[in-house]
């Protein structure tokens, strides 16, 4: 693991001596460290959290994933984990216990603030089902039917609220605004897209 003011730094060998199929980071106990979450295949999902004697492994859940992430939603300065355990749907942990938020294995998932209220929400790619927001005031909302290539969080008009940009195949690369408008980007998809401030306004 490579740390900002120290370079390099070896953490303890993850548990179960298989590498992990699935990654994420954030902050879990407030340290104001980012810890690491891994799914470990048959040993279960475990994170590697900062303490006094050091970096230490705890197991979290038994249950596989297919993908995890890491968002405060409730704003208490932790981070909540979202978990996809496949068939069994989308789970996310508060205040030590777990808690089913939908039955469905989304392809993708995003954490964005999208009512501008300082608290993160949730948007899933359902597949089928389409595009939906999870608010953090447990409200979900349907965004579009259609589902996409890939799903990317950003604040395109600058209002403090996040709107969502999505990558839709032959109806190319859109972004569903927070004012419930959509913008029409470009006619292709793309595969890979990151946000942030070129023009540093």
């Amino acid at each position: 693991m490579r740390k900002h003011n120290t370079g390099w730094e070896v953490i303890p060998a993850p548990p179960g001596g298989v590498p992990p199929t699935n990654l994420a980071l954030g902050d879990l106990d407030g340290d104001q460290q980012a810890d690491l979450v891994a799914d470990l295949g048959p040993a279960g999902l475990w994170a590697l959290l900062h303490q006094l004697n050091g970096t230490v492994w705890v197991k979290l859940h038994s249950a596989p994933t297919q993908g995890l992430l890491i968002a405060d939603i409730d704003g208490d300065g932790l981070g909540n984990l979202v978990a996809n355990r496949g068939a069994d749907g989308v789970w996310i942990s508060r205040d030590q216990r777990w808690e089913r938020l939908h039955p469905g294995s989304p392809k993708h998932m995003a954490a964005g603030d999208f009512d501008g209220n300082g608290r993160l929400d949730l948007a899933f790619d359902l597949g089928g089902d389409g595009i939906w927001l999870w608010m953090n005031d447990r409200v979900w909302s349907r965004v579009d039917t259609m589902s996409a290539d890939l799903l990317l969080t950003v604040d395109l008009d600058g209002n403090g609220a996040d709107d969502l940009l999505l990558s839709q195949g032959a109806a190319g690369t859109n972004v569903w605004m927070n004012n419930q408008t959509w913008r029409h980007l470009h006619d292709r998809p793309v595969r890979h897209a990151v946000a942030g401030h070129r023009d540093e306004q």
